[in-house]
């Protein structure tokens, strides 16, 4: 009898539209090929534990039981995936820099995505295009170089005051950028944001200072978010194909663990624009509408509550940690519906005070 392949992944986040869509394409690859599937959620650790040679630990979860890895971005920093390669396991990263590793990597195709979205804004007539990312990521750090590019081919001079870096990526970093230009009197008729998290923010503070969007200026985000289509006006956004960046990853770290392919290849998805209104195309809103102006209102009112509940509850894996695990499913229908790893598991400390795993249990709890 064959044994079943096991897999891990390393992820800081587990839900929202990127690392949540991610887990699951790579949850349904498993599954219809037989591997079983193991998380490691790394967020709470690093809440908790500031000692690299404590956090150490964690990583050390079944290395003899699992076959193969992969990270999510931001799931793991470099010296941790040092760690895991002297398990001589195969990796393969999501959202990495090539630069950086030596193992496969599999990411959207940002200089690609950043291309499209600017020649869009230039076909538009825009030549003032400002840009706003964290460049901390490096998905960002792609559209910021694709963004480059596609002004140097067109002739259009790169101004240094239109490139705003943000702290973070989320909507209040998009307001900051907005009321910096504003403030300082920075001319600019469309913004290229680098998600659709921070577009949002742009959107709210160009509204907020008496813009129309997007007769005065247009914007596009990244990522096409559930939010994107929902606020006022709808946000136009590049469509990453992340359930298919999911399960290629799942697919070529079996392929590695079965020597079907070699380690050290970069897997490019390509990702599509979704026009909508924010930059000026399909802008039939105010005379086609089906939607009356009180409707629009509420519906704007409605996403602004829901977005500062979000932002302001950022930490609610922490708060988690207080409530049942029946709380829990009923918080996460989705989680407790798609994935089906799960594990009894207890901590060890020696006399040295060196702490190990032992996981007592593994077992798959899929029923549908």
């Amino acid at each position: 009898m064959t044994r079943q392949i096991n897999i891990g992944v390393i992820t800081r986040y587990t839900e929202a539209n990127y690392h949540g869509t991610l887990l699951y394409g790579i949850h349904q690859w498993a599954r219809s090929h037989n591997v079983n599937l193991f998380v490691i959620n790394t967020y709470m650790i690093n809440r908790f534990y500031s000692n690299s040679q404590k956090i150490d630990v964690f990583y050390h979860t079944a290395f003899k039981h699992i076959d193969g890895w992969i990270i999510l971005t931001e799931g793991a920093n470099p010296e941790y995936i040092s760690a895991l390669d002297k398990s001589e396991k195969p990796i393969v990263l999501v959202g990495f820099n090539r630069e950086d590793y030596k193992y496969t990597i599999i990411k959207d195709d940002g200089k690609f995505g950043a291309k499209t979205i600017v020649e869009h804004l230039i076909i538009h007539g825009h030549k003032r295009i400002g840009f706003i990312g964290w460049m901390e990521l490096d998905d960002m750090r792609e559209r910021f170089k694709g963004y480059k590019e596609t002004l140097e081919e067109h002739n259009i001079a790169l101004d240094p005051n239109l490139v705003y870096i943000t702290g973070n990526a989320i909507p209040k970093d998009g307001k900051e950028a907005v009321r910096y230009w504003l403030k300082n009197n920075i001319d600019f008729s469309a913004v290229f944001a680098a998600n659709d998290g921070i577009a949002i923010g742009v959107i709210e503070a160009l509204k907020e200072a008496g813009f129309r969007l997007p007769k005065d200026i247009a914007v596009i985000g990244y990522d096409n978010s559930s939010l994107a289509k929902n606020i006022n006006p709808s946000l136009s956004s590049m469509n990453q194909n992340i359930l298919e960046i999911g399960m290629g990853a799942a697919e070529a770290l079996i392929d590695e663990i079965n020597k079907n392919s070699y380690s050290g290849r970069t897997i490019f998805i390509k990702s599509s624009l979704v026009c909508r209104r924010s930059c000026g195309c399909k802008y039939d809103y105010e005379d086609n509408s089906e939607l009356s102006r009180d409707n629009i209102n509420l519906k704007d009112t409605m996403i602004r509550c829901l977005e500062d509940a979000i932002y302001k509850n950022s930490d609610v894996g922490a708060k988690l940690l207080t409530t049942s695990i029946d709380e829990i499913k009923k918080l996460f229908p989705q989680i407790v519906d798609n994935y089906s790893w799960e594990c009894i598991g207890f901590w060890d400390e020696d006399c040295n005070g060196k702490s190990s795993l032992n996981i007592k249990r593994v077992y798959n709890s899929y029923t549908k």
